[in-house]
């Protein structure tokens, strides 16, 4: 049997089972046959589906070419019982089933695995595919009603808590909810309340007595009593043809015009100027002043002044309340007034630029420039200290809100023996000049710590017991001293004539080859000029 006989029997056998391949197509359906790349076939579309007018065909129905040698393969559809043979492939390959069967979509086109080629699709097969219906979008959930109303009542009755509490407390406050025209959107138009309240000043009550049961007074009536009392001092200042001036207050101590105030206030000055409470200015004159407590003592001729009493400062207690009067920057702020507590007694300060120390009352009570010299007062109106801006606490350190004032008990020794003699008495020294040495220079200059002599007073005790210039008293009665305060302390109380006992030591020089330690006893001499000599200062001019 021959190719084209063999082909012709497949060819009345696939048509004899076509019926039995299954049932017609709905309409408007393909029929599901295989391709020819995959060995089935697919219906070709109806013109009015491709747009394409179908040729006329040959007499007798489709023509067939004789298959070539090598086989037949199909090609095209199987309607009408005629066929075309495509020319046999040359690779060998072969026309296989589908995977799942014939009659099935096949899938889609894939490289061959052994010779890399690819199926192509035949030119004869509709490119037209209808694209397949989209299955229904189903409809968004909705919330349920369920949900919302839920929500609906918790916010209700959040509004109602809100509104509820609000109302209340507004209620509290004793508020008038119609009175309050700025809270709601709408303005409400003024009204005109001719007879409504107002708001008064008067003046505050006055009492028949503002004293009380222990005799103190207010702070109104400390600063009436005392405030009269307190000065502004201006001292000119002339040095090397330099002019300058330089301010601060005083304290008048009797009605014909003596007041005491700061040491270092009058120092160099050539001419003062005090002012008094009312305005009145003066002129000064220096009686004397003691650098080792801070005090100097003044006169203007005056009469019938207001002087100050003095309190016993032995009754005085830490925590009880103060008042400073003075003038801080000058006469711009004269009588300023500040108050404060008794921070502490007895506490040792020194004065700037000085080596001696003191002790002072020390105070919170605000204490600035201008104010030195002025009154610390106690709610009796007494003056139980001398203020002043230049104390140290120690180590030459200046603190601020601490204020010190020399008490009233020193102040009036002090100023009594200014005011009759010019000088302080009762004090005595050891009659040299002398530099003190700490223990920083010791160690940079090999020297021992203590008072190195300069020089000695021709009058003196000790300028007869051998020492020379460059001896250190390294101790007085026993005890180490290394400074002049210390110098002072061991000497504070004696009186003239009274015998100390000192430790000297030498250190090595050119006429003495070995450093040496020796003891002598020395009677003190009265200390007559150490504050200096009383000056008459020339009047300045009143301005």
């Amino acid at each position: 049997m021959t190719d084209y006989e063999r082909f012709e029997e497949e060819n009345k056998r696939q048509e004899s089972q076509e019926p039995a391949s299954g049932a017609t197509p709905p309409d408007g359906q393909e029929e599901q046959n295989p391709s020819p790349d995959a060995g089935g076939w697919r219906q070709a579309p109806s013109q009015e589906e491709s747009g394409q007018q179908e040729g006329p065909s040959p007499a007798g129905g489709w023509q067939q070419t004789p298959p070539p040698a090598g086989g037949w393969q199909g090609s095209g559809p199987s309607y009408g019982g005629s066929w075309q043979q495509d020319p046999p492939r040359q690779d060998g390959w072969q026309e296989q089933p589908p995977a799942g069967g014939w009659g099935q979509t096949p899938p889609p086109y894939s490289w061959n695995g052994e010779n890399g080629y690819r199926q192509e699709q035949p030119g004869w097969q509709n490119p037209y595919q209808p694209s397949p219906a989209q299955p229904p979008k189903s409809p968004r959930k909705r919330k349920s009603a369920g949900v919302v109303v839920l929500i609906i009542l918790c916010v209700l009755l959040a509004g109602g808590i809100l509104f509820c509490a609000g109302y209340g407390l507004y209620a509290f406050l004793g508020y008038d909810a119609a009175s309050s025209s700025s809270a709601t959107s709408q303005e409400s138009p003024a009204v005109i309340n001719e007879d409504g309240p107002s708001i008064d000043i008067v003046d505050h009550p006055v009492e028949e007595s503002t004293v009380g049961a222990d005799g103190k007074l207010t702070s109104q009536e400390v600063v009436k009593k005392a405030q009269p009392s307190v000065v502004g001092i201006v001292a000119y200042l002339d040095q090397n043809g330099m002019t300058g001036m330089s301010s601060g207050s005083g304290v008048i101590i009797s009605s014909d015009g003596y007041i005491v105030t700061n040491a270092h206030v009058l120092e160099g000055s050539t001419s003062l100027a005090v002012t008094l409470n009312d305005g009145t200015q003066y002129e000064g004159h220096l009686v004397g002043s003691d650098t080792r407590t801070d005090l100097a003592v003044l006169k203007i001729e005056a009469e019938n002044l207001i002087a100050a009493t003095f309190g016993n400062v032995d009754q005085l207690e830490v925590g009880e309340e103060v008042l400073a009067i003075g003038n801080p920057g000058g006469q711009q702020f004269a009588g300023t007034v500040t108050k404060g507590v008794i921070s502490g007694l007895d506490r040792r300060v020194m004065v700037e630029g000085s080596d001696y120390s003191f002790n002072a009352i020390q105070t919170d009570a605000a204490i600035n420039p201008g104010s030195s010299g002025g009154a610390l007062v106690n709610l009796y109106g007494q003056v139980v200290g001398i203020t002043s801006s230049k104390y140290m606490w120690s180590n030459n350190e200046v603190y601020e809100g601490i204020g010190f004032a020399i008490p009233s008990d020193t102040v009036k020794t002090i100023a009594d023996d200014l005011i009759r003699y010019g000088y302080v008495t009762g004090r005595v020294r050891l009659g040299i000049y002398a530099t003190a040495i700490d223990s920083y220079t010791a160690a940079y200059t090999g020297l021992r710590p203590g008072i190195q002599i300069v020089s000695t007073d021709v009058e003196s005790d000790i300028a007869t017991k051998g020492v020379i210039p460059g001896d250190i008293i390294t101790h007085i009665n026993g005890n180490v001293v290394t400074t002049m305060d210390e110098v002072a302390q061991e000497l504070e109380g004696k009186s003239p004539g009274d015998e100390v006992t000192l430790t000297i030591f030498r250190p090595a020089s050119s006429t003495n080859r070995r450093e040496t330690t020796f003891e002598i006893t020395v009677a003190l001499m009265a200390d007559n000029n150490e504050t200096g000599t009383v000056t008459e200062i020339p009047a300045s001019p009143q301005s």
